[in-house]
């Protein structure tokens, strides 16, 4: 494939399918300068210190420029935009262990069934370069109703505040014990078997969805930001009403 051409000191320096991190641009775009005196107008989507990947705003190109070429004032406007949390990585990985177990206290009925779970959720950056950003975690286990195995049933919800975690760094977060009891049996039912859970990544408003993950994995999906408004101990419908 040619190379695209543009002003010297604007030359692609590699292109960034690959690399760039899946952030969101600007929301108005930068007029940026080089120390050359050539200008371009962009929105920066990625910078990791050392080059700045951006769309130009012209064509709509991609392309990744060291960030020293770039003249002081330029500089300083990037890394403003950097404070205020652009380019910060924001697709996480998440991993939910359960730790189910069968451990009763002993004063339960024989015939019924338990709900144990110790979840712990870690959630990691696993970019090489990018910071991730704050953000809150919020994170639900879900139950459905043995009389109604289409509702939901929230176990347990908690929300914790997710710090900026450097390139490869994680956070553990621990929910706690859930235990609850259950019965299946015709004459006698009553209680949740357990579901699943979300974990939502969002902004502090609770207005944008980050990153999301599920079991069922259509659950996140289907919802997002909806299972925020629901309560611990409470019973939604399939619409989550």
């Amino acid at each position: 494939m040619n190379a695209v051409k543009y002003p010297t000191v604007f030359r692609i320096a590699f292109f960034t399918a690959c690399l760039c991190p899946m952030t969101m641009a600007a929301e108005q775009p930068l007029a940026l300068v080089d120390k050359s005196g050539v200008n371009i107008t962009a929105n920066p989507v990625s910078c990791d210190g050392t080059n700045l990947t951006i769309i130009r705003e012209s064509d709509k190109k991609t392309f990744t420029i060291p960030l020293a070429r770039l003249d002081d004032s330029s500089q300083a406007k990037v890394k403003t935009w950097m404070t205020k949390g652009g380019g910060l990585r924001e697709d996480l990985e998440i991993v939910v262990e359960t730790n189910k177990n069968r451990r009763t206290t002993g004063r339960e009925d024989f015939d019924d069934k338990r709900v144990n779970l110790e979840p712990v959720v870690t959630i990691r950056n696993p970019d090489t370069r990018i910071s991730s950003r704050k953000a809150k975690a919020t994170v639900l286990f879900l139950g459905r109703p043995v009389s109604d195995n289409t509702a939901f049933l929230v176990f347990k919800k908690s929300v914790f505040d997710l710090p900026e975690l450097a390139p490869l760094g994680s956070t553990v977060f621990e929910i706690g014990k859930i235990s609850s009891a259950y019965d299946t049996r015709g004459y006698a039912k009553f209680g949740a078997r357990y579901a699943g859970y979300v974990v939502l990544i969002h902004d502090e408003s609770g207005e944008k969805l980050y990153d999301a993950e599920s079991i069922p994995t259509a659950l996140a999906p289907k919802f997002g930001l909806k299972f925020l408004a629901l309560d611990q101990g409470q019973t939604y419908n399939r619409d989550l009403h």
